[in-house]
């Protein structure tokens, strides 16, 4: 006879996310780089944190370390801020790059 399923036989099999010491950084408007983003041979680009669930891309210009903003999103998990590096960008700087629609970054 088959076993009944109850919460009792069920088995936990996934593990719980690792937690990023450094995720409180990682707010709406602040910058980040996607570490599958970085290689020598593709042309460099950002995302911004849009809201809870959406990143902005931003696309390098062709001054070095500029960046311009793009109508292209992907989708955020705020769980996972292991796969990227935060962009230290002061809070000016940031609300100049909203309204110009660029950013200069120092790597």
């Amino acid at each position: 006879m088959a076993k009944k399923y109850t919460k009792k036989n069920r088995k936990q099999t996934s593990l719980p996310p690792i937690l990023d010491p450094n995720r409180h950084k990682f707010v709406k408007s602040s910058f980040l780089i996607r570490h599958s983003d970085i290689s020598p041979n593709l042309i460099p680009f950002i995302w911004s944190i849009e809201n809870h669930v959406l990143l902005v891309k931003w696309v390098a210009t062709e001054v070095r370390g500029q960046f311009r903003i793009t109508n292209r999103y992907t989708l955020w998990n705020s769980m996972e801020t292991g796969r990227y590096t935060h962009l230290d960008i002061d809070a000016e700087q940031i609300s100049d790059a909203y309204e110009s629609g660029i950013v200069n970054v120092d790597f």
